[in-house]
């Protein structure tokens, strides 16, 4: 008995020293920056000029590096913005909200989002104060709602992108961008603040050889 139960306890201590040293998987970041604005949400790649820093605490990113003028996919008169392009991790329950075209299913969207907006013309800094909750000063952009589909290929699988005009006196304050997100129906939104200070704005296209 005592050489099966010396037996059973060095196997015992054998799987447990081998689960404790097997490779942990690695977690995907809660938030990426993307790359390729100008191609379209199944082509964005992890981009290699801006990185990030997320605070959990109070969900803000914090971008770092250089973005240039590009063109969105989404409208090719914009030629003058400076595109940045942020994925937000989509929680393990997500469901979204189907989107489709002719009557058919053909992807899934968060259930809603908005870009804050800050309205400058009626914003008055000597009566009023910057507040998400200041519907009067702020107002929503949709940009989700059940009609832009989530990644299903590229570098973005398995996140909500949303893309906003870092140079635009409409989208930010004191450097400060805010995205409200409703992943599934029911649920609240979650307030995204995208701190660009350290992000640096050139007035032009980017070298090719810094897209490609």
């Amino acid at each position: 008995m005592k050489k099966i139960s010396v037996v059973l306890i060095t196997l015992i201590l054998s799987v447990a020293l081998f689960s404790a040293c097997a490779p942990q998987s690695e977690q995907p970041p809660q938030v990426i920056v993307l790359d390729g604005v100008d191609k379209g949400t199944n082509k964005y790649v992890v981009s290699e000029n801006i990185t990030s820093q997320f605070d959990s605490d109070t969900n803000t990113v914090k971008l770092y590096g250089d973005s240039w003028y590009v063109t969105p996919w989404f409208s090719q008169s914009w030629t003058t913005y400076n595109y940045v392009t942020v994925g937000i991790k989509l929680p393990d329950n997500f469901k979204g909200a189907d989107t489709t075209s002719g009557g058919e299913i053909t992807g899934k969207s968060v259930w809603s989002s908005a870009v804050l907006r800050y309205d400058v013309q009626s914003f008055d800094p000597a009566t009023c104060e910057w507040e998400v909750e200041n519907q009067s000063y702020w107002k929503k952009s949709v940009t989700g709602d059940g009609t832009t589909p989530i990644a299903t290929e590229g570098g973005a699988v398995g996140y909500f992108d949303f893309s906003f005009a870092a140079n635009s006196q409409n989208t930010k304050k004191d450097n400060l961008v805010k995205v409200a997100i409703v992943f599934n129906e029911g649920e609240t939104a979650v307030i995204y603040t995208i701190d660009i200070s350290e992000l640096t704005l050139h007035g032009e296209p980017a070298p090719q050889n810094t897209t490609e």
